[in-house]
């Protein structure tokens, strides 16, 4: 069966001590069940896991993270000892009837700042030609905003659609600080549009991420761009990065909350 990755895909290296938003901290971590057969002679590891889990120490940090931002784990046994989520995170792969997709998701720091750096158009590795949906995101010789209603020519509630964010399940204060943000202010469709014609390369590179994620859900790149945006006109500390990383984490890798907007939206 053939793979298919991102041309950026290889050059993702995770940046660990580096990191300023350690994956290693917030995240319930499922240790698969061949790993724990293997930790089961090694003491050190196996204390620490309960319920299939690693137990997490104060801070919902994991119990190997060290104060430096390393791994213990690694330090002591080399990378070959992680179990399956920790030396696959952040990838991701979309198993379909004749290839599989690969990828990288914008939940990491260090995914973001390759994704949403880079000029050259998105494709794949071995080439493929792109979805229609992909080719009109593409098409640099329109607007950004004008790409968006071409997949998609509703205009939405801006209020509404925040409210229905708000209303999902939240990890962090700093999102609702962001979504907060965005109801107090009297944002405009148009102040939206400008700002995704002003940027157009990351946007460009941000939703061709989706749809090649979520091929099925047209809607959820539309939506997706559409909030990144609001909440990038609205806070003022963060960066378009910063909020790119905070929506991945809280709306991609949550199953509730995609299935809670795809009954709004789809």
């Amino acid at each position: 069966m053939i793979s298919y990755r991102p041309d950026y895909y290889d050059d993702f290296k995770c940046i660990a001590d580096k990191c300023k938003n350690s994956c290693c901290i917030g995240w319930e971590i499922d240790v698969d069940s061949f790993s724990q057969e293997r930790y089961e002679e090694i003491s050190f590891i196996s204390d620490k896991i309960k319920d299939g889990s690693y137990v997490l120490c104060e801070g919902d940090r994991c119990p190997f993270l060290r104060a430096d931002g390393l791994c213990e784990q690694i330090i002591r046994y080399g990378g070959d000892i992680l179990c399956d989520i920790c030396r696959e995170h952040p990838r991701f792969y979309n198993e379909y009837e004749d290839h599989t997709d690969m990828g990288l998701g914008l939940c990491c720091e260090e995914v973001c700042n390759i994704v949403l750096h880079k000029e050259d158009k998105f494709r794949l590795i071995p080439e493929r030609e792109m979805s229609g949906e992909i080719k009109i995101i593409q098409d640099r010789s329109i607007p950004f905003s004008a790409r968006i209603r071409k997949l998609d020519g509703r205009t939405f509630d801006l209020k509404q659609l925040v409210q229905d964010y708000i209303d999902l399940e939240r990890l962090y204060p700093e999102w609702t600080e962001i979504l907060n943000g965005i109801m107090e202010q009297d944002l405009s469709y148009g102040e939206v549009e400008r700002f995704m014609d002003d940027n157009p390369v990351p946007m460009e590179q941000l939703v061709c991420y989706f749809l090649y994620r979520y091929p099925d859900k047209v809607w959820f790149s539309v939506i997706s761009s559409i909030l990144i945006s609001c909440g990038c006109l609205c806070s003022k500390s963060k960066t378009f990065f910063d909020i790119v990383r905070m929506y991945s984490s809280e709306i991609e890798y949550s199953d509730l909350n995609i299935s809670q907007l795809e009954k709004i939206y789809a």
